[in-house]
This record gives C-alpha cells, sequence and structure tokens, in this order.
C-alpha cells in the first residue's frame, strides 16, 4: 500500500483549487439574463469555457468574440468580461472549469496552451474551435469532470488532474495545427468596432447614473444616429435596449439577491429615473413585473437548495456527452 501512495500528487490541504460547472440556458429564460450579462472578472482564477451549443457574443476586455458550437475559451483572471445573447432565442449549453493559475505549475503539464494564459501572457484571451469530430474526445472529457466532480469518488483530485491534463492536451495540439496553417492569426482577438467597444465601457462605468443616449454619444464625439447605428452594426443591439436591458439585469441582482431592499430602491440603484420607467421596460424584457419576478426567483432558490440525487448527477453526465 505504502509504494502505491507514493504515486499520488501532492494536494493542498486547504482546497482543491479547481471548480467546474454545466450550464444551459434559454437566451429569453427569465431566470438567467443576469449572470450571463453582467460583467464580472475572476481574480484568482483561470477560466476555461467550452460551448456545446448556442449563439450570442463574448465581450472580454472590450473586445467581441462571437459564440459557435464547439467553441473554447481560456480566459485570464484579469479579464472583464459577460455573455450577450443575440436578439432572438437561443438554446445555450456550456461547460465552465476554473483553477488557480499555480493549478498548472504544481500539478499539470505545461502545454503552450494553458500554461502560457496562466502565467506568460495573462492579458491574453485564447480561443479555439474544434470541428464535429475533433469535438468529441473534448466532449467525452467534459462529461467525465463533471462526473468526478460531483460524486467526489475516492481519487477523484487524480481523476480531474488526468482529464484537465488531457483537455490541455488536445488544445495544445489544436492550437499548433492551426498556428502551422495560420500563423498570423492561429491565437487572436477578434477586436470589434472601437467605438461601439468604448460605449459597452462607457455602460458598464456609468449606466446606474441618469445617462441617456446623448450621453452616450456626446461621451464618443457623435451623434446619437451615428452612435446608435455603430452600434447596432457591431452588436446587433438597438443601444436604447442594450442599456435598459442592462439596467435590468442590475435590478434582477438586487431582487434575487436583496429581498429586503423595496421596488424603488432597486429600481433607483439600477438607474432607472423612476419605478414606472422600471416596470415598463422589466416587463419588457421579462413579460413578468419586478414583484413577480422575486416571487419566483425566491421560490427557485428555496427548491434548488435540495440535495441533488444521484439520479440527477447521471442526467447531467448524459447530458454533457450528447
Amino acid at each position: 500500500m505504502k509504494s502505491a501512495c507514493k504515486f499520488l500528487l501532492p494536494f493542498p490541504v486547504e482546497r482543491f483549487p479547481f471548480d467546474f460547472k454545466l450550464e444551459k440556458f434559454s437566451t429569453d429564460d427569465k431566470d438567467v439574463i443576469v449572470p450571463k450579462f453582467s460583467a464580472h472578472t475572476h481574480p484568482n482564477a483561470i477560466e476555461i469555457q467550452f460551448i456545446f451549443n448556442g449563439a450570442g457574443y463574448y465581450f472580454i476586455n472590450n473586445n467581441r468574440y462571437q459564440l459557435a458550437e464547439n467553441t473554447l475559451f481560456v480566459i485570464p483572471g484579469n479579464c472583464l468580461h459577460f455573455y450577450l445573447a443575440e436578439e432572438c432565442r437561443y438554446q445555450v449549453h456550456k461547460a465552465n472549469i476554473f483553477f488557480n493559475p499555480d493549478f498548472f505549475k504544481k500539478y499539470l503539464i505545461k502545454t503552450d496552451m494553458f500554461y502560457n494564459s496562466s502565467k506568460r501572457s495573462l492579458h491574453r484571451v485564447q480561443f479555439l474551435r474544434f470541428n464535429t469530430i475533433e469535438a468529441r474526445p473534448i466532449r467525452k472529457i467534459l462529461a467525465d469532470l463533471d462526473f468526478e466532480w460531483q460524486t467526489k469518488n475516492e481519487f477523484h483530485h487524480e481523476a480531474i488532474i488526468a482529464d484537465l491534463s488531457k483537455l490541455a492536451i488536445l488544445s495544445a495540439r489544436k492550437a499548433a495545427a492551426i498556428l502551422k496553417n495560420q500563423p498570423e492569426n492561429a491565437v487572436s482577438n477578434n477586436g470589434g468596432d472601437d467605438a461601439s467597444n468604448k460605449v459597452i465601457a462607457f455602460i458598464e462605468k456609468y449606466f446606474k447614473e441618469k445617462i441617456g443616449l446623448k450621453d452616450i454619444a456626446d461621451s464618443m464625439g457623435m451623434s446619437v444616429f451615428s452612435i446608435s447605428r455603430c452600434f447596432k452594426k457591431h452588436t446587433g443591439y438597438n443601444l436604447k435596449k442594450y442599456l435598459a436591458k442592462k439596467r435590468v439585469a442590475s435590478a434582477i441582482f438586487l431582487l434575487k439577491n436583496r429581498p429586503d431592499l423595496s421596488m424603488s430602491w432597486v429600481a433607483l440603484d439600477s438607474g432607472f429615473s423612476d419605478f414606472s420607467s422600471f416596470n415598463r421596460n422589466f416587463r419588457y424584457f421579462l413579460g413578468i413585473t419586478p414583484t413577480q419576478y422575486r416571487k419566483i426567483s425566491l421560490s427557485r432558490q428555496s427548491r434548488s437548495s435540495q440535495p441533488t440525487s444521484s439520479v440527477d448527477t447521471r442526467r447531467q453526465r448524459t447530458e454533457a456527452r450528447d
């Protein structure tokens, strides 16, 4: 037994620096507008996302990346990012992996794909698109990761490290193949229209204040018509709706997480000038009132607090492989 144990990798006593979750949602789902829309960072973790299917855009450090089936993102911890759905209904299914930058240094092989992202070029966002055949083993790895993380059977740490190493190898091979054929554009940023990116940054910073389209246009030195047309062309979104949706997203976060706050306070803190405007825009995007949403959200949170059964775990694993 002792001879076998010496081959086990040393793990930190405090916590295994890894997290994994599967997400499946519709872009018009009343309960997902906030986490997919609010800009955020993961200061102490690198995030890997694999898109099983879906559409929309990721805005990462003010650059736009289009979601597509079998796309893999490596997002460094210092990158501000958020998801923006297209103005039509889509089902999105993706896997999220989070790990500490030292994770690869301590446990995993130093492939160019992940190791560069964690240690040498923290400012770079990397992404790869796999064809259907290439994606099959990656989907299998993600299903296995989900199973190990959910069940936490004996030696699940070792199994996770093995699966992550395989994922890193497949990704590095894909990146190397692209570099060989397209050395200038292998792993690059899809920087979009600079004006639209600056508008997004401006709204992220000031949406809680009393700003309108004229304020946004003035900040860019453009007319309302010009900036609205530019923004629509680049993102597919009406600028006025984008600003309103950002404010609704902020309100939903407060409704879900601060049940002690009054509706008027939520409206004002989210950038709406009055409750009437808040209520009207909320119903436009979600089809229900803020009060109804809060009741539904609290009810769902109560149900989700129940422990997941082994049957549910097996079902999630099967869905990840499909």
